[in-house]
């Protein structure tokens, strides 16, 4: 049987982020056309062009993330919670298996086009997750907390990513706009960048030298430029940001770079183009900041294309090329549902996750008696307890409680020659529970130091 209508978003929700987003928000989209049909074994959820997909996979993924929260055992606080996110167990597994089926869809995809995950990047991916845990057990009860029902599902969401990465790359290269299109989209966008452009001298202890001398040594360098002396000669000669100094001590503009705090950016906002600031102290040491350059379009016009800035219109290229790719891969996705045979069983009446919602939901309750008890359900990597942490596609890393490790199924950009995007990561890596930024910074100053060079 072939099924032509498929919930739209299913695809861009990865595996490990399944369970918590499918209760969060209901998927939109048409219902499926789907006849149910008595496969030959009741342990068969459904078949992808004849590929099976067990009902104990589907259940391991409902009860895994059941296992997140100790409530959630109880049929009724579980039957709150499927209710308050418009959700039954009935429509909860399907979602699931038509998440199975797409990852089913794009391996079978991937193998016509001679793509395989690659399992040295996959192994050392697991291998180093292990090592940031104390124990095998530790690192075990991690991937159960944050949702993996075992170490195959978390190697088989990592293969996926891969995979979907790799086959978006290939299946849809990547494109550049046309003049014509970057024109039309390009003015609107503009606008979210608005901002200043900035250099910066940084002063940082070197070896023995101490606060006082750091401080002192900044100090003398703002005498000089008072003096006239030229700032970007001063930045190579004195800066000790190795990203930068080369260059000036070209910051960038402030909404396309890594952000050195609130005083960094409280400085520079203060700052008219061609003045510079005193020396400015953040956590990554002592400021002198130049204010290179302003775009401010005017909230009431319209915005001249050519007074664009190039960086900030490759930004916006970059996203446009991406999000059409995107867009094109979810056509490409969709046309291989619509064409597959695929055949779904009906619901075991003897499933553990299975409860009889109207003994808890009132036929017509009101809007706070569908409202889970347990408050909304958290996002992958926002969960706390247990030794490590878990960042997710888009990078948002949970504290875990004992600082220990990490287990990530983000992505590089280079997977298979694909780019990824936040949704659709590929070739996966290890973070540290900072998130993988390697963050620096006080309370008030939580920054990336991505663009901060070594002192040496």
């Amino acid at each position: 049987m072939k099924r032509s209508c498929v919930k739209k978003n299913v695809a861009d929700l990865a595996l490990i982020s399944l369970l918590c987003a499918v209760l969060v928000s209901t998927l939109p989209g048409c219902a499926p056309e789907q006849k149910q049909i008595a496969l030959t074994s009741d342990t068969i959820a459904a078949t992808v062009n004849g590929i099976p997909i067990m009902e104990s996979r589907v259940t391991d993924y409902i009860e895994a993330f059941r296992n997140t929260q100790d409530n959630l055992q109880y049929p009724e606080e579980w039957a709150k919670t499927l209710a308050g996110a418009k959700l039954t167990p009935e429509s909860l597994r399907e979602n699931i298996i038509e998440t199975l089926i797409e990852g089913q869809l794009i391996r079978q995809a991937a193998k016509d086009y001679g793509i395989e995950p690659d399992r040295e990047v996959i192994n050392n991916t697991i291998d180093n997750s292990r090592l940031r845990f104390s124990s095998e057990e530790a690192w075990l009860e991690e991937l159960i907390r944050v949702g993996y029902a075992s170490e195959y599902e978390y190697r088989s969401s990592l293969e996926d990513s891969y995979l979907r990465d790799a086959l978006k790359a290939a299946a849809i290269p990547l494109q550049e706009p046309t003049e014509e299109e970057l024109r039309e989209v390009a003015p609107d966008e503009s606008r979210k960048y608005a901002g200043k452009r900035s250099a910066h001298i940084l002063f940082r202890a070197e070896g023995d030298q101490t606060a006082e001398e750091v401080k002192a040594e900044a100090e003398q360098v703002d005498v000089q430029l008072e003096e006239g002396a030229d700032f970007f000669e001063m930045a190579l000669q004195f800066s000790e940001d190795n990203t930068t100094n080369k260059n000036g001590g070209d910051v960038g503009w402030d909404k396309l770079t890594p952000s050195y705090g609130s005083a960094y950016n409280t400085a520079l906002s203060s700052l008219a183009v061609g003045e510079y600031s005193d020396p400015i102290e953040t956590s990554f040491g002592i400021h002198i900041i130049y204010c290179t350059a302003e775009f401010m379009p005017d909230p009431g016009k319209p915005v001249p294309y050519d007074s664009i800035p190039k960086d900030i219109l490759k930004r916006i290229s970059d996203e446009y090329v991406l999000e059409k790719q995107n867009q094109q891969f979810r056509d490409y996705i969709n046309a291989l549902m619509a064409a597959a045979t695929i055949v779904i069983a009906p619901i075991p009446d003897d499933l553990p996750y299975i409860v009889d919602m109207s003994l808890y939901i009132p036929a017509t309750p009101d809007a706070s008696q569908n409202e889970p008890t347990t408050g909304q359900i958290p996002e992958i990597g926002k969960e706390s307890g247990g030794e490590g942490s878990i960042e997710n596609k888009e990078g948002v890393t949970g504290s875990a409680g004992a600082q220990e490790g990490a287990i990530d199924d983000s992505a590089t950009k280079d997977a298979g020659g694909g780019i990824a995007d936040g949704a659709d990561s590929g070739n996966p890596e290890i973070t540290n529970g900072n998130g993988g930024g390697g963050t620096v910074g006080d309370e008030t100053d939580t920054t990336d130091t991505s663009s901060v060079g070594d002192a040496d």
